[in-house]
């Protein structure tokens, strides 16, 4: 069901960018509809695959389909934005919009693939009466590794958190996504972090859900992470690590009292990163 409402979806997002550049053409254009029609055929085919015997050989269209999918949505974002702007600019034509669209949405695209590639690191400095100790605690979240990942980029993100030598390393979410039976080269990649002082921990996200959780999970185990599901772990220096297990049918409510339950058990006097989709800390 999941797969035929994301389907009918994306059939709305390209048919609406179809219209738009037939209306700022002035005709029907096959190359457009070419281009638009490749892209939603690659997503709808590695979709496909991916469940079926081909999957290993949907690499290829996953990529395209899947790059096409993002390309898409900021494109039809674009459009609509011109499309706002006509309902109060009657001289800003169709074909104006048009020529605006595509020069704007191809450099942000060129730009979000760019950004995709490199591994952002944000350094965050946490003060808390409640350790003597200084420790350092590397967060990777969202690597979404999938059909369109590389191996080239994992090896960055490896190389990223060993060269900072953390005490202790958490994945909060979405660690894996897509074609899980593939994945196995980046678990391998994934095993070459560093063996922390105080650990390694994960937990899973909302994609976990979508590729197959238990599955997933176990990549993740056997990428060298220790899963918390609504557990908690005790490290040195009056430290512990709560992982909140998040799922796709709890409520954000039911989400908020496992938390304080598990915070509340361990007590008032600890310091407590939580990992989580959405990571807090409580000092």
């Amino acid at each position: 069901m999941i797969v035929l409402i994301f389907i009918a979806v994306q059939i709305a997002i390209n048919g609406y960018l179809y219209a738009t550049t037939v209306d700022g053409i002035g005709s029907h254009s096959w190359i457009a509809g070419g281009i638009v029609g490749a892209g939603f055929l690659c997503l709808t085919a590695a979709l496909l695959m991916e469940r079926t015997r081909w999957m290993k050989d949907s690499v290829t269209v996953s990529r395209i389909g899947y790059n096409w999918m993002g390309i898409g949505f900021l494109f039809m974002s674009l459009a609509l934005v011109t499309d706002f702007l006509q309902l109060f600019l009657s001289e800003f034509t169709d074909r104006q919009a048009l020529y605006a669209i595509v020069p704007i949405g191809s450099v942000l695209s060129v730009w979000g693939m760019a950004s995709a590639r490199q591994v952002n690191v944000r350094n965050v400095r946490v003060s808390s009466s409640k350790t003597e100790t200084p420790f350092t605690i590397a967060q990777i979240s969202d690597l979404h590794l999938g059909d369109s990942s590389s191996a080239q980029h994992v090896k960055a993100v490896v190389n990223a958190v060993n060269e900072r030598n953390p005490d202790l390393i958490v994945s909060t979410g979405d660690l894996f996504d897509g074609c899980l039976a593939l994945m196995q080269p980046y678990v391998t990649l994934l095993q070459g972090l560093n063996e922390a002082p105080y650990g390694k921990f994960a937990v899973s996200g909302n994609h976990e859900y979508y590729a197959g959780l238990e599955p997933a999970l176990e990549l993740t185990r056997q990428a060298g992470f220790a899963v918390l599901r609504n557990q908690s772990h005790e490290l040195p220096n009056n430290a512990t690590v709560v992982g909140i297990r998040r799922s796709r049918c709890e409520r954000r409510n039911s989400s908020r009292r496992d938390r304080q339950a598990l915070l509340w058990k361990r007590g008032s006097k600890e310091i407590h990163p939580v990992s989580k989709s959405s990571p807090q800390h409580s000092p």
